[in-house]
């Protein structure tokens, strides 16, 4: 909606504010010269509601793609790279506005294996749990955290420009973590073994 060109026209008709000109016939839109090379997209996904004079969440479905294709948002000739993201990260709620629980899942280069940081808990997961599941609505209801019954949804989504890649997709050494995120790895690889 924010790019999307808009007909000016009739009694919307653009106002030169020119005796000489009136009123004229236009378009109005939004084209983008450039990218991030990472792009932070939150979803509104909690609105106030006057009857309780509170918040709620919205818990309708939104899909969301894994690949982001952004060419047609770009103004011509702007020779920026093809502006084609995927996706990294995932954020996810569960719960109402009052209460809930949060989620992340991480695709490390945005690769192929997916990981689920719940509190102090790291796993590996398929695709499904990291962004299908995440939609809202229906999808992913499962009985959930400390018995919670909506689903979870994405409220945060972060994308890797594609051309950027390669060089996201560096691991780091274990001398590279911080020593409290190292210990608690180790710590999780002792248990699981």
């Amino acid at each position: 909606e924010f790019a999307r060109e808009q007909r000016l026209e009739g009694d919307n008709a653009y106002n030169t504010r020119d005796e000489r000109y009136g009123r004229q016939e236009a378009r109005r839109g939004a084209a983008f010269r450039s990218l991030p090379p990472v792009l932070q997209l939150h979803l509104k996904r909690f609105e106030y509601e006057p009857s309780t004079g509170g918040m709620q969440k919205l818990q309708q479905e939104f899909r969301f793609p894994t690949t982001l294709r952004l060419r047609k948002f770009m103004a011509q000739g702007s020779g920026s790279p093809p502006p084609v993201y995927k996706l990294h990260a995932v954020l996810s709620h569960q719960g109402t506005a009052s209460y809930g629980h949060y989620v992340a899942y991480v695709r490390p280069g945005c690769g192929g294996k997916w990981y689920k940081f719940d509190d102090t808990r790291v796993s590996e997961v398929p695709e499904r749990a990291a962004v299908t599941e995440q939609f809202g609505g229906d999808h992913g209801k499962s009985g959930g955290f400390f018995g919670l019954r909506e689903a979870p949804s994405a409220y945060m989504l972060t994308y890797v420009r594609q051309d950027l890649l390669p060089s996201a997709d560096t691991e780091a050494t274990r001398e590279e973590l911080p020593p409290a995120v190292r210990a608690a790895f180790e710590q999780d690889l002792a248990g699981s073994r």
